[in-house]
Order: C-alpha cells, then structure tokens, then sequence
C-alpha cells in the first residue's frame, strides 16, 4: 500500500540496476521528505535487486551511532563474514566475485570513516558491478562536516530519484480499495489536505477513518513520530508551534524553541513538505496533541510556562494564557495570578464554571492576597449578576466543589440567601459559630455547602430525576435530606449513587476511575501529570462524596458509577 504510486521512482532505479550489472557501477541517491517513503521504497528496491540475482547488502543510519568509527562499513562486511576491515578494497572485491547493491538508509547520519570508505569506493565503482543506493533528506544538510559527506552526495555522475507526496488520485485511491469508492470520494480530499500525501501519514489516517470515521490516535502517533525522526532542532520547533498553536508566529516560535528567526522559518517549511504541518500549523489537533504528549513533563511545564509568558507580553486572550498557566501548573509570578483571576472572571461570563475555578485554583496556590481579594470579587459578581436566572445554580454549584477556600463558599452562600434562591437561609437561626468561616450565614460549613448543591440541582434536568416532585419541595432551610419515602430499593441506592457521583469534579472523577482500576497514587500521578501529594488529595475528597473508605471499596462501586474512562478528559 505504501508503495502505491512509485511506479515512476521503481522505473528510474531499475534503470540505474541495469546499467550497474553491465558493469558500470555508480550511486543513486533517494530523496525526500521524512515520511515520504524513502525507506520503504530502499528496501523494495533491494528486494528486487536481490531476485535478479544481486547480493544486497543493507546498512542503516542514525544520529546514536554516528561517533562510531566504521559503523556502516562494519555493518556491510559483518553481514559477509569479513571482520576487521580492509577499507574500500574488501567492498570492491565483493563486487568482482557477484553484482552487489550497497543500500544505505539515511546516510546523512553515517560516520565521517565510513564516509570517507565508501567515497573511496565510489570513485572506483566505474566499470564495477556494483551500485550504492542511498536515502537522504533534502531539507537535512550533512551532519558530518567532512568533505567527504558533500561529495559523496553530490558527485556529477549520482542519479537522483525524488520522492514526491502521493497525488490526491493516489490518496483517493488508496481508499477506495480499502473503503469503497463513495466514502473515497467523500473522504479522500479532507485527507490529502490533512497528510500533504504523505504515505506515513495516509496510512495512519486510513487506519483511523477506517476505526472512528475521523483523525484520531494513528493519525497522531504517525505525526509525532516524523517529528521524532528528526534533529533536535526541528524537535525543539516543532513541540513550539504545538504548544502556541493558534498563535504560532515566526518571532514567538523563535523564541521559544531558542533558534533563530530564519532557522525557525526553514524548519517549519520543512515540516509542511512532510506533511505534518499546513501554513504553519499542525493541520489536526490529534497531530499538534501527540506531539505535547511525547513531551517529558519537566520540559512541557517549562515550556507552557515560557509560553504563557511570551503570549501576555504579546498581548494574546488572558484565557490563551491562563491555559498554558495551567498546563505548566505554575502561578508563582504576581502576573501569572492576576491573568487566572481575569481568565477566570471570562469563564464565569461564559458559562464555563469548571474552567473558571481550574484558575482560581492555581491562582490561590501562589499564596497572593491580591488574588484571593480578586476571587472574591469575581465570585460576588456573579452571584450578584446571574443569582436570578433559572440556571444560575448549576454554575455556583460547581464552585462549591470543595475547591476552593471556605470563605469564598460562604460568600456565595450568603448571596444566595439574599437574592432568595430554594436554599434560602433569611428565615433560619444565626448558627455559624464566631471565628468560624460561616460565621454569620445561618448554618454550619457542611450544611451550607450541602443545601446549596441540593438546591442547584434540583433545578437541572440532569439531576432532577433523583428526586420526586413532593421531595424537591421539602428541600428544607437546615439543609437535611428529603425523606427517602418514595425510593426504595436497588433503584434508590442506584439514584444516590448517581447523586453523589455527580458531585466529583472533573479533576476528582479522572482520579477516581484510576484508583478503582486499581492504580497506584504513583501511577495515577504519572499519568495526569500530577504530584502524588495532589491525587492523595483528590481520594480524600473522593472517599467522603462516595461515602466509601478504602480503594476496594471504590473499586466495587466502579461498575454502577455514571461515568468511564472514555469520558475522562486529558489533563
């Protein structure tokens, strides 16, 4: 399937064979773009070299092994039989004794001895039956800098094969033959668009569409793995234009992949004759994810960190910033907290309450009283400002989710009373206790926090059915549950269940799934990115809203929890 298409380049290096086993050796040098098929192409072209009747003869390249003295050479006379090499004379006697093809994957990473050997060889390969193949990259100049590496490329008498992208006919194709034509015509444009006819790419996104009918894991672990595949340089840039993402400009990708502003321009226009990038731009967001996920965490929390630093001078959205903020995990600078609250403020306005209290998080985590006082301000708003709106509750209540510190709760709760919502406190006795965060807001921390996500939910439909009508109407002011008259049974433990389930957090729920999976704190924090200190945390809160005492115990109530690991999102 990857071969579908090379007509044209299997045609040119036959060409180049033929003339080598009459005699008149030479070298064919394979060039394109990384995951373009060079390889794959090398090899086929081996195998059928080797059932005309040549001895092939394989070496591979890479930047691990390029201070290894002889690596490619020894690879060639290893495979004969021949240790301690002669040099190039060892290689042309071989040629004498049967036609020989020297194929050689990536040879710009090959060592300068090596080099040096089979340039020897080269100049002396003119009336012997022997071919040298090899792969090079035109966008990667010569790791060594031996002359010997220029010349072995470039010499006047080298037949050169260019690897193009796959037409969008060939894409169009290609899956046809393994889809159907209607889907072909459907599919095939949005594919050729998002994989630049890169073979790699469009068989990994054939995978996909095949599976889930759009670009999804294959299609990102193809993409990350060309970018792998490269320099550290092309590595360090394009993991920056990942993490900027929509706002990837020449000078912010300069910065913060260290290079300067012409390096970071050749090698994004390298990574779009790859395919992997589109105007600059990873052309899907499974591509522009898989390449922060190979990230390690010490170097993606550094890197949002500097990004989120370079976008608030530039100037960018407060909540562009305050999400790289929050991937860095990271607020300790009096800037970066005030940009969570502000980030915050936008995503209450919008409706976006998780969001909202992800920032005030950090942003109390830097210990600044400038952003608690913020916070404060920001959460009376909004309860001023939407307490008398039918939805008003379900955003509130989120923001009573034990994240945040007590007093703000209590400032919420006592906005509600004020504005008259089911929970109301105005007719009840003064039982907060002096000194205490509740001080004055007619009932204790628990009941108040309670009451207030009671009530909120009894106005949401997804939450209305674990309650009756007649129950939804005793929501009392001391905040005590509703009798349980009217649910019995397997159902009703089912509903409370639900009821209590419902009241983990985003955060807490991606804890919860792996805990009762039977994953360790070290694992689960590895996994999401966290500290350990977080996820003992997070079980803490998710043992007292289930009601349950040990990771057993959770893990017995996994089954009839109303969510899975599908809908767990990535932190």
């Amino acid at each position: 399937m990857v071969l579908a298409g090379r007509e044209r380049e299997l045609g040119e290096l036959d060409e180049v064979f033929e003339s080598a086993m009459l005699g008149r050796g030479g070298v064919v040098v394979i060039s394109g773009p990384v995951g373009s098929g060079r390889t794959v192409l090398l090899h086929e072209f081996g195998r059928l070299a080797g059932q005309a009747g040549a001895r092939v003869l394989h070496a591979e390249c890479s930047p691990a092994e390029r201070h290894l003295a002889g690596g490619v050479v020894g690879q060639f006379l290893g495979a004969m039989g021949r240790p301690g090499s002669r040099g190039w004379p060892d290689l042309l006697e071989m040629a004498r004794e049967v036609p020989t093809v020297l194929a050689i994957d990536d040879v710009d990473w090959a060592d300068d001895t090596s080099l040096e050997v089979l340039l020897s060889v080269v100049r002396r390969s003119r009336t012997a039956r022997l071919l040298v193949a090899m792969t090079t990259s035109p966008d990667r100049r010569p790791f060594s800098p031996v002359p010997a590496a220029e010349e072995l490329l470039h010499r006047p008498y080298n037949r050169r094969v260019e690897v193009a992208p796959l037409s969008p006919a060939t894409v169009r194709d290609l899956i046809a033959e393994r889809m159907g034509r209607r889907l072909a015509d459907r599919l095939a444009e949005d594919a050729h668009r998002l994989t630049g006819g890169s073979p790699l790419l469009v068989t990994a996104i054939m995978k996909d569409l095949a599976d889930r009918g759009e670009a999804g894991a294959a299609f990102g672990d193809a993409v990350a793995a060309c970018v792998h595949r490269c320099e550290a340089t092309v590595i360090r840039v394009a993991e920056a234009i990942a993490v900027l993402g929509a706002h990837a400009s020449t000078d912010l990708v300069s910065e913060l992949a260290s290079v300067g502003d012409h390096q970071a321009e050749r090698v994004t226009r390298r990574l779009e004759r790859a395919g992997v990038l589109a105007g600059g731009r990873f052309a899907h967001e499974a591509g522009r994810r898989a390449v922060i996920d190979r990230m390690s965490a010490t170097r993606r929390a550094q890197t949002h960190r500097l990004a989120a630093r370079l976008l608030h001078l530039a100037g960018h959205p407060v909540t562009d910033v305050a999400a790289c903020l929050l991937t860095a995990g990271w607020s300790a600078a009096n800037w970066a907290a005030r940009v969570l609250v502000t980030a915050g403020r936008q995503h209450l306005h919008d409706g976006a309450p998780v969001a909202a209290v992800r920032c005030f998080e950090l942003a109390l985590a830097s210990g600044s009283a400038d952003a608690e006082r913020m916070i404060r301000k920001a959460l009376s708003a909004q309860a001023e400002g939407r307490a008398a709106s039918a939805d008003a509750g379900l955003p509130l209540s989120e923001l009573l989710d034990d994240r945040l510190p007590e007093p703000l709760a209590a400032d919420m709760c006592r906005r509600l009373s004020r504005r008259g919502r089911p929970a109301a406190t105005a007719g009840a006795p003064r039982q907060g206790r002096p000194g205490t965060p509740y001080q004055g807001c007619g009932q204790t921390p628990a009941t108040a926090r309670g009451q207030v996500e009671r009530s909120t939910r009894s106005t949401d439909p997804e939450h209305a059915d674990g309650l009756t009508a007649a129950e939804r109407r005793t929501v009392t002011v001391n905040g005590q549950a509703p009798p349980a008259g009217k649910r019995s049974g397997a159902g009703a433990r089912e509903s409370d269940l639900r009821r209590r389930a419902a009241l983990l957090s985003e955060a807490e729920r991606r804890v919860a799934v792996r805990a009762a999976q039977g994953r360790t704190n070290r694992e689960i924090a590895e996994e999401l990115y966290i500290t350990r200190s977080t996820v003992e945390q997070h079980l803490t809160r998710i043992y007292r809203k289930l009601q349950v005492r040990t990771r057993e115990d959770l893990g017995r109530l996994a089954a009839a929890l109303p969510f899975a690991e599908d809908d767990i999102v990535p932190c």
